[in-house]
């Protein structure tokens, strides 16, 4: 009788969907600015493992330098669901202070596993947003991490947060911040400079 139980339990963990994972990464044109600062345009990139994916909801956290996203510069890339013969909810969100943006997001209302539905994001990164960030200019070196933040539900509480399609309804979200540096060499640049002092210094001996 042990041994039966023991059996449903396994089957049910074996029927049960499996456990998957959205990668979320925001990819700056630039990780370095003078301290006259400038504008940066910020890719979102997504990828679902196992599977494509199904909606995907959140915001965007700004820390550090204070800057301003710009406004109406935010944008749902054209790839987002393309070929997809499905309705599609997009919301689009606005800035907040500080450099970050409000609630967004994207969702099939009916994902499946047909066609296109399939594939997209499905173990491969592809562009989800874009927008813009413009930093003042600074009076010292400082950085600014942009961080996406998953939201479990958006548009009047559908749950519209981080799916896979054929998976769980929430799925755990990973996310690679954006790291912008003003009036911070790179290290490379770094290493260039301490190289052309030692070279100095050796001159001068």
């Amino acid at each position: 009788m042990r041994n039966f139980a023991l059996s449903l339990v396994v089957l049910g963990l074996l029927a049960a969907p499996s456990l998957g994972v959205i990668d979320v990464q925001i990819l700056p044109a630039s990780t370095t600015l003078p301290l006259t600062g400038g504008v940066v345009p910020i890719t979102m990139q997504v990828k679902g493992d196992p599977n494509a994916l199904a909606s995907l909801a959140g915001s965007i956290s700004a820390t550090g330098t204070v800057v301003g996203a710009t406004a109406n510069s935010f944008a749902l890339t054209p790839d987002v669901w393309t070929g997809i013969n499905v309705d599609a909810y997009n919301v689009l969100p606005t800035p907040v202070a500080g450099g970050g943006w409000s609630l967004f997001g994207a969702g099939q209302n009916t994902p499946n596993s047909d066609s296109d539905t399939a594939t997209y994001g499905k173990q491969v990164y592809v562009n989800f947003a874009t927008w813009n960030v413009v930093v003042p200019a600074q009076g010292g070196a400082s950085s600014l991490t942009l961080s996406f933040v998953p939201d479990m539900e958006f548009a009047s509480g559908s749950p519209w947060g981080p799916v896979l399609v054929g998976g769980l309804d929430l799925e755990p979200t990973v996310s690679h911040d954006a790291v912008i540096n003003v009036g911070v060499p790179e290290p490379a640049t770094m290493a260039l400079l301490a190289l052309g002092g030692l070279l100095v210094s050796r001159r001068r001996r």
